[in-house]
């Protein structure tokens, strides 16, 4: 049986800094059970100033940009909480 994608991690991430972390160990183990699997689409850390320069052309709010610390931040808390998944990375590698 081919694992299936799984929605996404995104409940676990914290919005806009607030700390907010559900327990959904039994969702995430149920899933796995069920054959569903992660798919984890991420940018690479030295990506992300080029993809704010082409976001700045179409931002209406271009200063969220100055900054690209936060977004590097999320990218890594993505991918660690991709590893610590029950269920199976997909295409990692």
């Amino acid at each position: 049986m081919n694992p299936r994608p799984v929605p996404s991690l995104h409940p676990r991430v914290p919005d806009h800094g607030q700390r907010h972390d559900p327990d959904l160990g039994w969702l995430d183990r149920r899933l796995a059970e069920l054959g569903f699997g992660l798919v984890l689409c991420s940018r690479r850390e030295e990506t992300f100033e080029r993809a704010r320069q082409e976001r700045l052309k179409v931002s209406g709010k271009p200063g969220q940009y100055d900054d690209l610390r936060p977004f590097i931040a999320e990218q890594a808390l993505l991918r660690r909480l991709a590893r610590t998944s029950a269920m199976p990375l997909l295409g990692e590698g």
